[in-house]
């Protein structure tokens, strides 16, 4: 019976692949329709579409009339983890969507999750490229399938949060050379503030080049917004106090805090997991720079940075998990055996338990951890050779820093 199901699959993957793929494109198309056509829920400008995209458009509004990108009344106290008009990122974002500013506001969701699916996929080839997986037609195939039935992508564009640019940015970060990896670490890091925490080993990889790569970057990205309207950069860390001081209890926060205070009413016990997922985060960067000393240690820098990134604020959303896709195409060729089939049941795992936090969170966890073990660089004595007990305890040590996530 099995070789005959092998038999079968050998004579039909392709027909499979092609069918799941057209039935992903369909639906996906499809779902942002309905949402952009829709009735309005909550939205007094639009539908319930593109609802991160509505805050980057309005503050893009505001600062092509010379004004702050940030709603007055951010500054006047503690945020919440949700609501609308609530722009949170550096006004570079605002200032790159100018173009979009004149558009109508479903009008400019919808070329905004174009240019997001079309970065999607420019950094999952990216990522392809920067690793050792020599990718054949069929491959690919099953890539675009993995995609996009990978339900956090169906979320982020939704939504129309930053994922897809963020994994451009990523792919940028992972590759070998030099000026693409620092774009890619300092435009994430003013593109949303929480990438900042791959800087650090960005710094320890390459020093000098780092540093002076970091400024330039910076002046780039930073100078256009900051003469155009400067009062954005005043108030950023204002906004940044008052985000931190919201109420992120909320039923679909995938944060360990918040769910616990969610399910439990325990403040005390919410704080002290807070602290955990702290802490945990400040071990992820410590492991990134740890990474970024050895020659071959790059790819593991970005995994253990880029968790960090998402384990430090105080809301994990399910369209976060978009950010693993780069970095499983990387581990892909490592990820043989047992753990490329954990790796691939976990992710679709997470498409069906989009509703289910605490379960989406572990299974996010998990994946994590599998890439940050099989990229982190082995010990060697000579070419190809293992230190077998001391690369055992190394590997290891990502992933019982990861479990403090679900801790």
């Amino acid at each position: 019976m099995l070789t005959y199901y092998r038999r079968l699959w050998a004579r039909y993957r392709i027909v499979i692949a092609v069918t799941l793929l057209l039935i992903g494109g369909v639906g996906l198309f499809l779902f942002l329709l309905a949402m952009a056509t829709g009735p309005a829920v909550g939205n007094p400008d639009g539908r319930q579409f593109a609802i991160d995209f509505r805050d980057y458009w309005l503050a893009a509004g505001r600062l092509a009339h010379g004004q702050s990108p940030y709603n007055p009344d951010m500054l006047s106290g503690p945020l919440s983890a949700v609501g609308l008009d609530r722009y949170r990122y550096p006004p570079v974002l605002a200032f790159l969507l100018l173009p979009l500013s004149g558009l109508s506001y479903i009008t400019a969701g919808g070329i905004w999750d174009g240019l997001s699916l079309a970065a999607l996929f420019g950094g999952i080839i990216l990522a392809i490229r920067s690793s050792a997986w020599h990718i054949g037609r069929l491959s690919a195939l099953w890539v675009i399938v993995g995609v996009l039935w990978f339900f956090p992508v169906w979320d982020s564009l939704w939504k129309g949060n930053v994922e897809g640019l963020q994994v451009l940015l990523i792919s940028l970060s992972l590759s070998p050379a030099t000026g693409p990896r620092i774009f890619g670490v300092v435009a994430n890091a003013w593109l949303k503030i929480a990438p900042v925490l791959l800087v650090p080993a960005l710094l320890v990889r390459d020093k000098k080049r780092g540093v002076w790569g970091l400024i330039l970057v910076s002046v780039i990205l930073v100078l256009p917004s900051f003469l155009l309207e400067p009062a954005g950069y005043w108030q950023l860390p204002q906004i940044l106090i008052n985000i931190s001081g919201g109420d992120s209890t909320i039923s679909n926060n995938m944060a360990p805090a918040a769910q616990i205070m969610y399910l439990t009413h325990w403040a005390v016990l919410a704080d002290l997991t807070r602290g955990l997922t702290i802490l945990a985060a400040l071990a992820l960067v410590w492991l990134s720079c740890r990474a970024a000393r050895q020659p071959t240690g790059w790819p593991a820098a970005v995994a253990c940075g880029t968790a960090a990134g998402l384990l430090f604020p105080a809301t994990i959303w399910f369209h976060y998990l978009v950010l693993l896709l780069p970095l499983v195409v990387v581990a892909w060729p490592r990820l043989r055996g047992w753990r490329a089939s954990v790796t691939v049941v976990a992710m679709l795992a997470t498409s069906l338990a989009s509703n289910l936090p605490l379960v989406s969170l572990g299974l996010g966890v998990l994946v994590f951890g599998l890439v940050i073990w099989v990229l982190w660089p082995r010990e060697t004595h000579g070419e190809g050779a293992y230190t077998g007990c001391k690369w055992s305890l190394t590997a290891t040590t990502p992933v019982l820093q990861a479990n403090l996530l679900i801790s």
